[in-house]
């Protein structure tokens, strides 16, 4: 997709054009997804009248989010526990964001700097496809399938918390 666009546009890739790279934004997007990049951030409660799913949470109380239940959650996702980035695309090969989505976290305290990060994300993706070939080794894929196989390494699928 990259080295196409590249070549239609007469050698350019730059920054205003990426909303035209449908898939590499989604292989940006599923790999954030699928490797966990996210921390869990606690948070400490400051008022005394905090219900979550149904349980009264202490004032002084620390939460942690299970950011990676949202990532490898088969509510959210088909397949999760497998790398996808049709995952972050609709019916016509158009990116579009999911609402689980939570590679720099979540609502009103998600990361400030996930514009620019994701922009630069693929400028660099893209000018490494184009300059490298990149191949997968037989010890790299060992390394994949051990990824996959230890998707739950964050969280050991914690629901709530109480």
């Amino acid at each position: 997709e990259v080295a196409k666009f590249t070549k239609e546009n007469n050698g350019i890739y730059e920054l205003k054009s990426l909303k035209k790279l449908n898939y590499l934004r989604a292989i940006a997007h599923e790999t954030l997804r699928f490797t966990g990049s996210t921390f869990n951030i606690p948070r400490i409660v400051l008022r005394s009248d905090v219900k979550l799913a149904g349980y009264n949470i202490p004032k002084g109380a620390v939460v942690l989010d299970a950011y990676r239940n949202f990532s490898m959650n088969a509510k959210f996702w088909k397949d999760p526990t497998t790398f996808n980035p049709d995952n972050h695309l609709d019916g016509n090969g158009m990116f579009k964001k999911q609402k689980a989505f939570c590679g720099f976290g979540m609502g009103r305290r998600d990361c400030p700097g996930q514009s620019l990060a994701l922009r630069a994300l693929y400028l660099l993706i893209g000018k490494l496809l184009l300059r490298y070939k990149f191949e997968l080794s037989s010890d790299g894929l060992k390394q994949v399938n051990q990824v996959e196989n230890n998707y739950d390494r964050q969280t050991n699928h914690y629901d709530n918390i109480a």
